[in-house]
């Protein structure tokens, strides 16, 4: 069972980027970004977004210390625009790129990661973007853009993660489970575990929007992710929700 708690972090990104290999559908080209459905929920159960991301990833044949160190030159040679760091230790070696959009300062960060475990090295190249500006017009621009990066890192098809920060304008009492409805409701899809708290509700889900699927321990079909917090008396109450999972703090 997926447990959740105040300020949970979804470690998957590091050493437990593995975590669930295996029960993912991969995100093929040509296919809807599930970001724009997740943005028209969100508009559709009167939320307002504040930060939207996207982070995409793929397993790749880099095995070897030398393969790695000639993966990360290719890389830092098309985008040279990108400030690049290198992090080389026991357990992980690491070559990350950041950048920024200029037209509406959509931050960017490439990465190569593997892990080195004995004489079995993993290793993934990852595409995460974030923005805070969420209109029709600037999706219709970044699209394409997103499209052009994907194809360009990833040989075929690769995991998507797709997440929304954003708040509710509505403080009235029971707007906590209120929201959460609205958002499932906007999904259409069914809670599948839940935790209620009084200033936290979070609710894992299974919807028939998308074809990716987790699974929990108890082998319940799952790929949403909402969780709602009311911030204290006369502030906003504010939400977070994600595909197939949330990958952030909440």
């Amino acid at each position: 069972m997926l447990k959740f708690k105040n300020s949970v972090f979804l470690a998957i990104f590091i050493l437990a980027i593995f975590l669930y290999h295996g029960n993912y559908v991969s995100f093929a080209f040509g296919e809807k970004y599930p970001i724009e459905e997740l943005a028209h929920g969100v508009h559709k159960s009167e939320g307002t977004i504040t930060e939207w991301s996207i982070y995409n990833r793929e397993q790749i044949d880099v095995t070897t210390k030398a393969a790695f160190e000639s993966k990360e030159a290719l890389l830092k040679k098309k985008y040279a625009h990108f400030q690049w760091s290198i992090q080389k230790d026991k357990e992980v070696w690491k070559a990350v790129g950041v950048g920024k959009e200029k037209k509406y300062g959509i931050n960017e960060k490439i990465q190569l990661l593997m892990t080195l475990k004995k004489e079995h090295h993993q290793s993934y190249i990852i595409y995460d973007v974030k923005g805070k500006q969420w209109s029709q017009e600037v999706w219709s621009y970044f699209n394409p853009y997103l499209t052009k990066k994907n194809e360009e890192l990833f040989t075929g098809n690769f995991e998507s993660f797709a997440c929304i920060r954003g708040h509710f304008n509505d403080n009235i009492k029971g707007v906590l489970s209120l929201g959460s409805q609205k958002l499932l409701k906007a999904f259409k899809a069914d809670s599948v575990e839940e935790l209620s708290e009084e200033a936290f509700v979070s609710v894992t889900a299974y919807t028939e929007m998308w074809e990716d699927v987790l699974l929990t321990q108890d082998q319940q079909r799952m790929n949403l992710q909402i969780a709602i917090r009311n911030q204290g008396m006369g502030e906003k109450t504010t939400f977070v929700v994600g595909t197939p999972i949330i990958t952030s703090e909440y």
